[in-house]
C-alpha cells in the first residue's frame, strides 16, 4: 500500500547499499572481538526510504567524518554495535571494516543471528550536504555512470556512522557470516570474554547467546538464511517480522507515543504483535508533521535548528547577506544555510521541501513552493521572504543609523492617535532646609507638544516565473532600495518639519536660537557664538539649563569648513592690515573636537524644502535635551517588506510586494536648537 510523499518526512540518514558483509572472530587477541568488513556502496541508484525517485551519491563528492565511526543498529545511537576502523571511499565503492564491539540487545541480536545466517546489510549514515536534481528527461553523470531523471545526486555528503539493518536501499544485497572459536571454553567464560554480563540477561537472550556458543565451539555455521521447524506459523510470524521492519524502515523507523511516553514503533510493533497493517497506520499518524519542525543537518551535528530560522537563513545567504545570517542566527546556522546552497527562490524551496518531507526528493521548484505555501504559513516562501527582509533591513539601521537619530529622540507609537509629549521645567531652585525640616515648595511649569505616526508605502509586483527563477541577488536589490526609500522618507519628514518650525518662528531671535546677516557664515567666530548661545540658555526664572551643545549640522556646501573647524589642529585665517586679530595670534584651534558633524544634503535642497538654503548651519544639545522627536508605530524603525503569492492578486499571476513604513515627526523644546541662516 502506497500513500502520499507529503506524509513522509525526509530520511534522517541516506542508506548506501553495497555488497556482502564479512564479520569474523579476532584470532589471538584473548577479547573475542568480533571484526567485520564489507561493500557499503556499489555507485548505483538507490531508493532509500522517504525518497520518491532514484539516489546516486557521487562518490567524489563524500567524505568521512573524522575519528573512529560508530557502528549503529537502524541508525539508532541508543543501540551502538561497535566501531569502524576504516572507511575508504573509491572511484565506485564504499568499503568498512571493523570491530563489534558492542555490549548491549542489539549487539547479542546481530551476532546470533548472523551465525544463523541472517543476511545482515549494510547502510552508512551521511549528512546531505549538497543535492542535484535531475528533471524527468533530463540526464547527468555520478560515478562514470549515466543518470536519467527523475532522480536526485547527493553531490556532496559527509559519512558520521554505520549502522547493520535488515532492509536497506539495494534490496539485492546480503551478508556472510562465520564464526571460528576456541573449544575449550565454556559459556560463561564465553559471555565473560564477549563482554556480556551473565545475571543481566534475560532467559531469551541467555538461549540466544548459548545457540552461538554451540555452533562456534562446534565450528558448523549455517551457511543459509535461517529456517524456522515450526511450521506454518513460524512462517507466519517471520513474515510479519519482515513485513513490520519493512515499513518502519519506510518512514525512517519513527518513534510513537504510548502512554505519554516516547516509544520506537519497530520494538512496540515486535512486543505487541502489532499486524501490518496496524504498524503502518501509526506509521503513517507519527509522520505528520504536527508542529513546525526542526531540521538536523545530520546527527552527528547535534540539536536542530529551528526550520523557520533556517529558511530565512538560506535567504539570506543566497542573497550574498552571510553577515547578517551570522548575527542573526549564529555561526552554526549561518554554517547550516550556506551548505544549502541556494541561488534561486526555487532552489529555497527546493532545499526545504527535502528537509521536511513535503513532496519527495524530485519535486520541481514551482510544486515546491506550492507545497510550502499548503502546509504552512510560517515558513512558506512568502513568510520567509518577508522576515529575511526584516532582518536584512533592521541590521542595516542598527549598523548605519540615520543621521537624525544624533539629535531627535526615538519614540514609539502603538496607534495613529495623536501623542502629547511633556518636557518638565523645574522653576525653583534647591533652598536649604532650615531647622524646622520645612521644604520650600518649587512651581512646576509643564510644556508640552505633540505628535504622531501616518502611514506610507508602495506596491510592486513581480511575475511568478521571475520570481522564481531569478537571482536572489536581485531580490536583495529591491529589499534595499525599499529600506533606501524609507530611510529618505524619514529623512524628508524630518527637515520638512524643521523648515516649517523655521516659518512658524521656532527659530527666532525672540527665542535667542536663529541669527543671520553676512557675519553669520560659518566661521571661528560665528561658531564659537553659537555654542556660547546654547550654553546660555535658562529657564523662565532665570535658572541654567545646562544645555550641552552637541551636534553640527550643515549642508554639503559648508562640509569642508566644519571638518576644518573640528578637526583641524591650526586654524591661521588672516585679517589684511590687523596685527591684533586673533586668528593671526591664537596658534592652535580652540574648537577643535568641541562637536560632532554632520552633513545633511536635504539643506541645499531648495526646490524640495521651502526656506532651505545651502548656507543654513544648525546646533543640536544632546538627544536628552529632547531637540525633537521620530516616532515609529510598534518600534519598527524600518519599512516593512512583505511579499505575497500569487493567490492575493486572482487576476494577476504575480508576485505582489508591498513595502509600508509608519512613522512621524515633531519639534519638542526650542532651547537645545539653533540656526543660523548663514548669509545675511
Amino acid at each position: 500500500m502506497s500513500f502520499p510523499n507529503i506524509l513522509r518526512r525526509r530520511p534522517k540518514t541516506v542508506q548506501f547499499a553495497g555488497g556482502p558483509v564479512e564479520l569474523a572472530a579476532s584470532a589471538g587477541d584473548g577479547q573475542r572481538v568480533r571484526e567485520f568488513s564489507g561493500v557499503a556502496y556499489t555507485g548505483g541508484a538507490m531508493r532509500p526510504s522517504g525518497f520518491g525517485t532514484d539516489v546516486y551519491v557521487d562518490l567524489t563528492g563524500a567524505k568521512a567524518a573524522p575519528g573512529s565511526r560508530p557502528i549503529l543498529r537502524d541508525h539508532d545511537p541508543g543501540r551502538v554495535v561497535g566501531h569502524a576502523e576504516s572507511i575508504e571511499i573509491g572511484s565506485s565503492v564504499i568499503a568498512v571494516e571493523g570491530r563489534v564491539s558492542g555490549s548491549n540487545d542489539a549487539t547479542a541480536e546481530i551476532l546470533a543471528s548472523a551465525d544463523r545466517g541472517f543476511p545482515w546489510r549494510m547502510s552508512i549514515g551521511a549528512s546531505i550536504e549538497r543535492i542535484e536534481h535531475v528533471q524527468a528527461g533530463r540526464h547527468a553523470t555520478a560515478n562514470g555512470r549515466k543518470v536519467t531523471g527523475p532522480a536526485a545526486i547527493i553531490r556532496a555528503c559527509t559519512i558520521y556512522e554505520v549502522s547493520f539493518v535488515s532492509l536497506a536501499g539495494d534490496d539485492a544485497t546480503s551478508a556472510v557470516i562465520h564464526a571460528q572459536q576456541d573449544q575449550d571454553m565454556s559459556f560463561d567464560q564465553w559471555l565473560a570474554a564477549s563482554g556480556w554480563d551473565a545475571s543481566s540477561l534475560s532467559d531469551t537472550q541467555t538461549q540466544q547467546l548459548h545457540a552461538t556458543y554451540q555452533r562456534e565451539q562446534q565450528h558448523t555455521p549455517t551457511a543459509g538464511p535461517l529456517e524456522s521447524s515450526g511450521g506454518s506459523a513460524a512462517d507466519d510470524e517471520a513474515t510479519r517480522q519482515l513485513q513490520v521492519e519493512g515499513i518502519c524502515a519506510a518512514f525512517d523507523y519513527p518513534t510513537i507515543q504510548i502512554q505519554g511516553q516516547p516509544v520506537p514503533l519497530h520494538e512496540h510493533a515486535m512486543r505487541a504483535n502489532l499486524t501490518p497493517t496496524q504498524v503502518q497506520l501509526l506509521a503513517v499518524r507519527a509522520s505528520r508533521p504536527s508542529a513546525v519542525p526542526s531540521i538536523h543537518a545530520g546527527r552527528h551535528h547535534g540539536a536542530g535548528t529551528n526550520t523557520r530560522d533556517l529558511a530565512v537563513a538560506g535567504v539570506l545567504v543566497a542573497m550574498g547577506a552571510d553577515g547578517v545570517a551570522e548575527k542573526e542566527f549564529g555561526e552554526r546556522t549561518a554554517q547550516q544555510a550556506r551548505d544549502m546552497r541556494c541561488r534561486t527562490v526555487g532552489d529555497v524551496a527546493m532545499r526545504l521541501c527535502a528537509h521536511l518531507g513535503f513532496g519527495g526528493v524530485g519535486v520541481s521548484a514551482s510544486e515546491a513552493v506550492t507545497h510550502l505555501q499548503a502546509a504552512s504559513s510560517t515558513y512558506s516562501i512568502p513568510a520567509t521572504l518577508s522576515n529575511a527582509a526584516e532582518k536584512m533591513l533592521e541590521r542595516d539601521y542598527m549598523e548605519r543609523p540615520p543621521s537624525y537619530t544624533q539629535f531627535a529622540a526615538i519614540k514609539t507609537a502603538t496607534n495613529f492617535k495623536e501623542n502629547t509629549g511633556i518636557r518638565v521645567t523645574d522653576t525653583g531652585q534647591f533652598e536649604e532646609v532650615g531647622a524646622d525640616g520645612e521644604l520650600k515648595h518649587g512651581g512646576i511649569d509643564e510644556k508640552t507638544f505633540t505628535w504622531s505616526v501616518d502611514q506610507y508605502g508602495k506596491t510592486t509586483a513581480m511575475s511568478r516565473k521571475d520570481w522564481i527563477d531569478d537571482d536572489l541577488g536581485a531580490l536583495r536589490t529591491l529589499i534595499e532600495a525599499h529600506g533606501r526609500a524609507g530611510r529618505r522618507a524619514v529623512n524628508d519628514l524630518v527637515w520638512r518639519v524643521i523648515y516649517a518650525a523655521k516659518a512658524a518662528n521656532w527659530f527666532s531671535t525672540v527665542n535667542l536660537n536663529y541669527v543671520e546677516g553676512a557675519a553669520t557664515a560659518l566661521t571661528i567666530e560665528s561658531l564659537a557664538a553659537g555654542i556660547q548661545a546654547l550654553r546660555e540658555r535658562r529657564d523662565d526664572e532665570g535658572n541654567d539649563l545646562d544645555i550641552e551643545p552637541s551636534l553640527l549640522v550643515v549642508g554639503p556646501k559648508n562640509e569642508q569648513n566644519a571638518k576644518a573647524l573640528l578637526e583641524s589642529d591650526y586654524i591661521q585665517s588672516l585679517a589684511a592690515g590687523d596685527s591684533t586679530a586673533i586668528e593671526q595670534r591664537v596658534t592652535g584651534n580652540p574648537l577643535k573636537e568641541t562637536l560632532r558633524h554632520v552633513v545633511e544634503q536635504r539643506i541645499s535642497n531648495t526646490n524640495k524644502f521651502a526656506g532651505a538654503d545651502p548656507n543654513n548651519w544648525f546646533l543640536f544639545g544632546r538627544v536628552s535635551d529632547l531637540p525633537m522627536v521620530v516616532g515609529f508605530l510598534d518600534a519598527v524603525k524600518t519599512p516593512r517588506v512583505k511579499f505575497y503569492d500569487v493567490d492575493h492578486t486572482p487576476d494577476k499571476l504575480a508576485v505582489q510586494i508591498k513595502a509600508y513604513f509608519d512613522y512621524g515627526a515633531a519639534m519638542a523644546d526650542q532651547k537645545p536648537t539653533y540656526m543660523s541662516k548663514g548669509k545675511a
